[in-house]
């Protein structure tokens, strides 16, 4: 998926460059997005999903899926106590950037005039 938005970006760069014009981009990067989505005080991600369509029992095993997860850390061979995770999507998971780009997807519905590029956290907007 990220390599062929970033095909899509450079084609409409470089078309609108052979045709003599102007390419204004703007850069944005969602520092910490993965990890900003908090789903255990928040419902917003699963209402977002609930928007687009996902059926109940799909949210059902997301909602499963993001809740009661915990984490620990092993140093020099001392693990720490295991600690819930109360917020963002799993880093590495091949639903992590879907998920991501779907709690933060009102910004393309926001933007006009201009094209909108995203993946994950990573976004262009182009004109």
């Amino acid at each position: 998926m990220r390599d062929t938005t970033i095909i899509e970006v450079l084609d409409t760069i470089g078309s609108q460059l052979d045709l003599g014009k102007q390419i204004d981009v703007i850069y944005l990067d969602m520092s910490k997005a993965f990890d900003r989505a908090n789903h255990v005080r928040d419902v917003r991600l699963l209402h977002r999903l609930r928007e687009f369509g996902f059926g109940e029992n799909l949210l059902m095993w997301l909602d499963s899926y993001l809740k009661n997860r915990r984490q620990q850390t092993t140093v020099l061979g001392a693990t720490s106590t295991a600690l819930p995770v109360t917020s963002g999507v799993p880093h590495g998971s091949i639903l992590g950037p879907l998920l991501c780009l779907l709690y933060t997807n009102d910004l393309s519905s926001s933007i006009v005039n201009s094209n909108v590029a995203a993946f994950a956290d990573d976004t262009k907007l182009f004109k």
